[in-house]
């Protein structure tokens, strides 16, 4: 049951490499990019404070590729050549600077990975990142340099959204998850921490599991359904540790023995979903024994 609860991470960040690679798992190949910076041929435009600025970097930036027949995600590992553009006004980015990687064996061939929105230097509006055939894999909202209001994660295609995350205020959010199409996760974050309520779902719709965490931890009442909507077990964790076992029920809601878990002490009865005795565990200071 804690397992349903871990929280993916918000966004897989993949790098490039500069030699042309087959995959034949996924059936595609990947590009071939500009590694090294040439500074007589890759020249930084440096205008003062006003004015259009392009800067070249080498580092890992989060690029990635999808495969025309596998239509999947394949991050490219290594170090690439990239380079950032907009317009500076009092020397600081302001408006849309967009960031570019380069094809190897034709400079003028460019792919587009990051649209970003500042003001005064600061992330502002939306940010929008892009595998290298220019589909979208996020649209992210800041306000002042902070992540705010309603960021959207998408799958391989640009379209299908698998995350979404609204933001109350700079530091609390609420992540949801979607797989297939459907609600999978909804957790409450507290500065990237799994803080507040939690709810897992059935592919069905129906609730798996609801539980309250804090610093990331299981804390107070958890609840286990089965997935015809049936409560099946209740129990209170205290700072990640098993406290108390409040109940267990079949799937027609008879109840039976949970076990004598109590204040950290005691033994928990494990069913599995037929209703045969899986496991009795026992337990010393919310500890396994």
């Amino acid at each position: 049951m804690k397992n349903a609860f871990l929280i993916l991470a918000l966004l897989c960040l993949g790098t490039v490499v500069h030699a042309q690679q087959s995959n034949p798992a996924s059936g595609g190949i990947m590009p071939d990019l500009v590694r090294d910076r040439d500074s007589t041929v890759f020249k930084n435009i440096i205008p003062g404070k006003n004015g259009f600025t392009r800067v070249y970097q080498v580092a890992d930036p989060d690029v990635s590729f999808v495969s025309s027949t596998s239509k999947t995600r394949i991050p490219l590992p290594g170090s690439v050549l990239f380079y950032e553009e907009g317009n500076l006004v009092n020397g600081q980015r302001t408006g849309l600077f967009t960031t570019y990687v380069t094809d190897y064996n034709d400079h003028h061939k460019k792919y587009k990975i990051h649209e970003q929105n500042f003001k005064n230097n600061l992330l502002d509006g939306h940010w929008k990142a892009f595998d290298l055939g220019g589909t979208l894999k996020f649209d992210m909202m800041f306000t002042n340099g902070r992540q705010s209001g309603f960021s959207m994660y998408y799958g391989p295609d640009g379209k299908t959204i698998t995350e979404t995350c609204q933001y109350s205020n700079d530091s609390v959010a609420v992540m949801t998850k979607f797989e297939n199409g459907k609600k999978q996760q909804v957790q409450t974050m507290v500065n990237g921490i799994k803080n507040g309520s939690g709810t897992v779902y059935y592919p069905n719709g129906s609730i798996m599991s609801t539980a309250t965490f804090l610093n990331g931890q299981f804390n107070d009442t958890l609840k286990y359904y089965y997935p015809n909507g049936v409560l099946w077990t209740e129990e209170i964790f205290k700072n990640g540790l098993d406290w108390t076992v409040l109940n267990n029920f079949d799937s027609t809601g008879k109840p039976r023995d949970a076990g004598t878990l109590r204040d950290g002490n005691g033994t928990r009865v494990l069913y599995t979903e037929e209703g045969e005795v899986r496991q009795v565990v026992t337990y010393l200071k919310g500890l396994v024994q």
